[in-house]
């Protein structure tokens, strides 16, 4: 895996309000990306009457993926810039292992927020953490097991990508 295989990571909530905007990779402008991913997830709950659950754009190298978990009874949707060769399974299972420490760590001030980002500024140090645990050039162990983890999942064995990690 190339070290920056996620480029960029964003949490955004069903209005389109980019609640966390993560720059990975140092060449990608961040306001552009997070700001487009805004306004394709809040043009869908406006003017299709409806929340967004995928996001699928790709170009030869990179693609965008997406993963959506209701808390509190509002959609949030976690999005990621990531290299062409990174498992969708291990994507998923960092966006859902990631919204759910974000949600346990913020709960209140998720349901009373009022529109200021900074208040979630500390959980980026916990996301690039991961990042560098799972994908950087010293993950590629993770590649080999994906397919094992659900498995492993199903048979109770682990409950998230942080206990796969742990059990090397």
């Amino acid at each position: 895996m190339e070290k920056n295989s996620l480029k960029s990571f964003n949490i955004i909530d069903q209005s389109g309000n980019a609640l966390v905007s993560l720059k990975i990779d140092q060449d990608l402008d961040p306001s552009l990306f997070s700001g487009f991913l805004s306004a394709i997830f809040s043009f869908g709950s406006k003017s299709m009457k409806e929340q967004m659950s995928k996001l699928s754009l790709e170009s030869d190298n990179l693609r965008v993926e997406s993963f959506v978990q209701k808390f509190e009874g509002k959609n949030y949707i976690a999005v990621g810039l990531v290299n062409k060769n990174i498992p969708k399974s291990l994507f998923r299972l960092f966006a859902e292992s990631i919204l759910e420490d974000f949600f346990k760590e913020y709960k209140e001030d998720i349901i009373s927020w009022n529109g200021n980002i900074s208040i979630f500024d500390e959980f980026k140090d916990k996301i690039k953490q991961r990042v560098d645990r799972y994908f950087s050039e010293n993950s590629e162990a993770l590649d080999d097991k994906i397919d094992a983890v659900f498995d492993d999942i199903m048979q109770g064995d682990l409950s998230s990508l942080d206990d796969l990690v742990k059990k090397e």
